[in-house]
């Protein structure tokens, strides 16, 4: 059986301590637990409104906040990283850009839509929407994109294929819109 000294002993440990620091181990040992979020009721898309449960685009930051209270990260409005601020709803895939005054619904969506936009067809979800809104187009937009100006401002779909990937909700019509991007 090896005898360590007390010197000995604590220099293993600080090797150790090291070691483990290294691989993020320690790091995660150390960091206090997060305090459990909070729960958000459940999120309903209005596709027809363009509104999630209620909020549309033009809410300010802190009705959103106040209104949706699981949020998972923000940036403050004005500042330089995304899109000038707003509150992210990661584990939902949803984002209110509250700067630009937008809201990004991503697939997949942890919620309900009205419209089921992430699961069908492109033809088959821009012949139920076609009818409701204007086809228009501001200059950057894509072949992947598809733009509809509704009363309330503008719908942009962005597709992968066949399939949706984005869902966003603009205040202005879509032929005045800036690229976001």
């Amino acid at each position: 059986m090896a005898v360590i000294s007390r010197k000995g002993a604590a220099g293993a440990a600080l090797l150790a301590a090291a070691c483990l620091w290294g691989t993020g181990i320690a790091h995660a040992q150390i960091t206090p637990p997060a305090s459990p979020a909070k729960k958000c009721r459940p999120l309903t898309v209005d596709v027809l409104k363009g509104t999630v449960n209620g909020l549309g685009p033009a809410t300010p930051l802190a009705k959103v906040k106040k209104k949706l209270p699981c949020f998972t990260g923000g940036t403050p409005e004005g500042d330089l990283f995304n899109y000038g601020g707003g509150s992210f709803y990661r584990d939902h895939n949803l984002y209110f850009y509250t700067y630009l005054r937008f809201i990004e619904v991503r697939a997949p969506f942890n919620g309900t839509t009205s419209i089921p936009v992430f699961d069908r067809p492109r033809a088959m979800v821009m012949d139920a929407l076609r009818p409701l809104g204007r086809e228009e187009r501001p200059f950057w937009g894509t072949a992947n994109d598809e733009f509809l100006t509704m009363d309330w401002g503008c719908l942009q779909l962005i597709f992968a294929g066949d399939r949706a990937t984005h869902l966003r909700f603009y205040t202005r019509p879509c032929g005045s819109l800036y690229n976001p991007r």
